[in-house]
């Protein structure tokens, strides 16, 4: 495709020119000029295919020739005019132009009417059935069942194509997006945007293949890389337009049509890396093969790791955990395990989880929770997004643990300060008490000093001095008697306790409490 830009605007020309090129448009040759003169020479010497011209470029004495050539020769035209007039109207029509555009001109709407000149010099079928193949032979073509080359170049040709597709695209829709769109959307996004690279667009498996042509695609790049390019533009134009996820793999290019099978194969290959660096990606044929053998479970060592990490509910060890053990890809070597066997390993650590809310029944109340994980690790698309929906799931169930413990300790330290308040006046211990709930001294001493706020001892000689305090307030008890009525067997022991917690010795307190009685 030979194109000729006239426009007397430097930056006008290299406006036209980047747009061109950074949509990836097919252009073998493109040629400017700012004079007059030489637009003639270009056009009866060069024979582009398509001519962009500024009207304002030529004097109108030059007009009439200048159309007449461009219509004997049947150029197709797009022309710009800066003025919005009757008269640049008529002249388009003269000329047979197929877009008249006043500047400013919007890029979108100028580049359509541009792909679609090229679209018709390229006699591509209008109609979306034509377009999407279904027929046995192209399929034949993608799974490697040719057995006659001729008869596939003459299938080829019929359909007017020069050369056998050499390489193969796969796009898949990301897991976002499955639910709003049909792949029979993204079929019409194809064939609205792509058409003027003519791949073969075929339905296959779960996603849609592209058995593309050599000759139809931008020259100047090698053609996995050009194919590259123009995937990632229909990729962000799909983002941008219709906020369409899409992933595509590329194949390498087999000139044999006998080999194209292993351009779909690679293409398939490729589109796996989605796994591991998410959606939205053109991905190329991997330089390394995937990597075999991997251990699909837990070692005994990782094993005792996440089982230790569930029950002490270690949120941070255990987020460390799953990035040591599934965040090591790609190898050093470049290559990657196959997504399947990282499954595998997933739902291995799953069967911990589940052993771990096993043997806490409560925390069966997650269940349907769990089943939504289990069903992310088979289907899931990234392994990112799968790790984090684990590890949520372990945070609420560390949540429900805590939650359950804070119960469960309150309603054991209930029954210990019920057993203190009664029998506080006798020689009562750490260990008695703890006996009594049936945990051991070290975790009741620990959750009673996280549920009270002071320790077992200090808990216990309040009660004893403030049961101390109403005696000396009330009775005429003697300071020896009191102390032997609250549990202590040494008198000088109880007032020295006595005065540090009430900052008086008994008797002082004594005093002063009656003396406020009296008033």
């Amino acid at each position: 495709m030979k194109i000729l830009l006239a426009e007397r605007d430097e930056l006008e020309r290299k406006g036209m020119k980047w747009l061109l090129l950074t949509n990836q448009v097919p252009i073998d040759e493109l040629k400017e000029t700012s004079s007059d003169e030489e637009c003639m020479e270009l056009l009866i010497e060069w024979k582009p295919d398509i001519f962009v011209m500024e009207l304002e470029m030529f004097q109108p004495n030059q007009r009439e020739n200048l159309f007449r050539t461009v219509r004997n020769m049947g150029i197709q035209t797009i022309m710009h005019t800066s003025h919005k007039t009757f008269q640049a109207a008529e002249q388009a029509v003269k000329i047979k132009a197929e877009a008249l555009f006043v500047k400013p001109y919007v890029a979108d709407e100028w580049l359509k009417a541009f792909k679609q000149i090229i679209r018709n010099q390229r006699n591509i079928p209008k109609n979306e059935g034509e377009s999407s193949l279904y027929h046995g032979w192209a399929y034949d073509l993608l799974f490697g069942r040719v057995l006659n080359e001729s008869f596939m170049s003459e299938q080829i040709k019929n359909w007017g194509y020069d050369q056998v597709p050499s390489i193969v695209a796969v796009l898949a829709l990301d897991q976002q997006n499955k639910k709003e769109f049909e792949p029979i959307t993204l079929i019409q996004y194809i064939h609205d945007e792509l058409q003027e690279y003519r791949p073969f667009v075929l339905s296959a498996e779960e996603h849609i293949a592209l058995l593309v042509s050599e000759e139809y695609l931008p020259k100047g790049n090698d053609p996995i890389h050009s194919l590259w390019l123009v995937m990632m533009v229909f990729c962000e134009r799909m983002k941008e337009k219709n906020n369409l996820s899409i992933s595509v793999g590329i194949g390498n290019q087999y000139v044999s049509p006998k080999l194209l099978y292993k351009s779909y194969f690679e293409a398939k290959q490729a589109l796996l890396r989605r796994f591991y660096f998410g959606g939205n990606q053109i991905f190329p044929s991997m330089t390394k093969k995937l990597h075999d053998p991997y251990e699909h479970f837990l070692s005994p060592t990782e094993s005792d790791e996440l089982t230790r990490y569930l029950n002490e509910g270690n949120r941070e060890m255990t987020k460390t955990w799953f990035y040591q053990v599934f965040g090591g890809f790609p190898y050093e070597d470049g290559s990657y395990p196959h997504s399947d066997f990282v499954r595998i390993k997933l739902t291995n650590v799953l069967s911990h989880i589940r052993r771990f809310m096993t043997e806490k029944q409560f925390l069966f109340y997650h269940d349907q929770e769990y089943q939504e994980v289990f069903r992310e690790v088979l289907y899931g698309e990234v392994l990112y997004d799968i790790i984090q929906k684990i590890l949520q799931f372990c945070s609420l169930l560390f949540d429900r643990v805590e939650k359950e413990n804070v119960q469960y300790g309150s309603l054991l330290i209930k029954k210990a300060v019920q057993y203190i308040d009664q029998y506080y006046c006798q020689p009562i211990t750490l260990e008695d008490v703890s006996g009594i709930v049936g945990r051991s001294s070290q975790y009741f001493s620990s959750l009673f000093k996280q549920q009270m706020g002071s320790t077992f001892t200090e808990y216990l000689q309040a009660k004893k001095i403030e049961k101390a305090k109403e005696y000396l307030k009330t009775t005429s008890m003697s300071v020896s008697e009191v102390a032997e009525a609250v549990g202590y067997l040494d008198p000088n022991y109880f007032s020295r306790v006595f005065k540090i917690i009430t900052g008086n010795s008994p008797r002082a307190w004594k005093t002063k409490n009656s003396a406020d009685i009296l008033k």
